[in-house]
């Protein structure tokens, strides 16, 4: 098999595996590294990820473009050490994920997490706004989910957003996804899947026109709660169902109940953390 694909996880909420000197948090950035393309795939909660970028020797100036997958502070924390530090990297996002407001209930204290909107008015022109689904290039495209035919993570009750009408639960109208052709099949990236990631599959492929998807990579939102195992044996039943060869690296905010229970249901699940390579 000729891999195609790699990607390098910068940082994650899990620790190194070997690698004391690299730091985790509660955040996901992915360096994803094609035959054409160099990608820097969101930018955790801090900077961590560039100095993890570092400390791995991979030079962050190199890359073609940065994406982000939507507008929660663990994904897009480290964006204004980003643009001062690399000036002519473009970014990738949904337009009018700067609009709202983004507030997490989860525990009971209502904790911002926005992404802040005066970095549109500082960089403005560094930013490619996406208003939907499309193409960034021949191998790679944006894709907003469209299916709702399966669930939604449970988890997504404790998020909202807020506008001038006051805070209503997040449509998450500004989360994408990126799904890259290859040999193999779509490789498909999805952050933290609050569409539900058997929805953004539905989509990726709908949009893309490719039937197989061959690898599946980012956290599923499975919060550990009562409803916990519910979901995840919705998810397995449904990938032993329908994608059988499915290749899943989830991490991030799939939580660590699901993570025991998903490794049991599913042999072809595999955990990422902080620092660790993979060939696709």
């Amino acid at each position: 098999m000729n891999h195609t694909i790699r990607v390098t996880v910068l940082v994650d909420n899990s620790p190194a595996r070997d690698n004391a000197s690299l730091l985790p948090e509660h955040g996901l950035s992915l360096l994803v590294e094609t035959a054409h393309q160099r990608i820097l795939y969101d930018m955790g909660a801090s900077a961590r990820f560039m100095e993890n970028a570092r400390l791995l020797g991979i030079d962050l100036s190199t890359i073609d473009y940065a994406f982000l997958s939507h507008g929660h502070a663990d994904h897009t924390g480290g964006l204004e050490a980003f643009l001062s530090h690399f000036p002519q990297t473009p970014v990738y996002l949904a337009q009018g994920l700067f609009d709202a407001r983004y507030y997490s209930y989860r525990r009971g204290a209502r904790r911002d997490i926005s992404t802040p909107e005066s970095l549109k008015a500082l960089y403005g022109d560094r930013f490619r706004f996406l208003p939907g689904s499309q193409w960034l290039s021949d191998e790679i495209a944006a894709v907003r989910n469209q299916s709702t035919r399966h669930p939604k993570p449970e988890g997504n009750r404790f998020l909202v957003k807020g506008t001038n009408q006051g805070e209503m639960p997040d449509d998450f109208s500004h989360e994408l996804a990126l799904a890259i052709k290859s040999e193999q099949g779509l490789v498909i990236l999805s952050a933290c899947s609050h569409g539900g990631a058997l929805n953004i599959i539905e989509s990726c492929r709908a949009f893309t026109g490719k039937e197989k998807v061959a690898v599946f990579i980012g956290g599923l939102h499975f919060v550990d709660s009562e409803q916990t195992i519910d979901e995840t044996r919705y998810f397995s039943e449904a990938i032993r169902a329908h994608y059988p060869q499915l290749e899943i690296y989830t991490g991030h905010c799939t939580g660590d109940q699901a993570k025991r229970q998903l490794l049991h249901e599913l042999p072809q699940l595999h955990l990422f953390a902080t620092g660790d390579t993979f060939l696709i």
